[in-house]
């Protein structure tokens, strides 16, 4: 089972690393073009590359085991991608600074880590989820400031 989902999971990595390859447009410099299509690649394809990796450590996400556990699994890992893009993104309900940027991408990486993962899983899994309550609350706080 594990060889199996290995190589699936291989398999899906190079697809999409294939598939964030950006062509450089004709008459544009191209080591700012390269640039900004390693951003965007980064930016929006972290995701793509990192999710197999959680199927492999966590086997609720591919739908066996309890079904408690496969929801509290599956909705903590989509949240906590959520998280992470948006701190990479810089963008939430408004422009994100740097410290808030990186809080983001503490909180969604701490509820991405899957609770059978690891000894102390759940325990991120409400670290990551009560600073991101803080971090959407005090965002909804200050865009109704301005």
């Amino acid at each position: 089972m594990i060889r199996t989902t290995t190589l699936v999971t291989g398999a899906f990595v190079f697809a999409v690393a294939g598939a964030n390859a950006q062509t450089v447009s004709i008459g544009s410099n191209p080591q700012d073009s390269h640039a900004y299509a390693v951003g965007a690649g980064v930016i929006f394809g972290w995701s793509a590359y990192t999710v197999p990796f959680m199927f492999v450590v966590a086997p609720e996400l591919l739908l066996h085991g309890p079904l408690w556990l496969i929801s509290e699994t599956a909705v903590t890992a989509i949240i906590g991608v959520w998280l992470v893009s948006a701190g990479f993104v810089g963008y939430f309900s408004q422009h994100l600074s740097n410290a808030y940027r990186l809080l983001f991408v503490i909180a969604g990486a701490a509820m991405m880590l899957p609770a059978s993962a690891v000894t102390f899983g759940l325990w991120t899994d409400i670290g990551g989820a009560g600073l991101a309550m803080l971090l959407i609350l005090w965002e909804k706080l200050v865009k109704r400031r301005c």
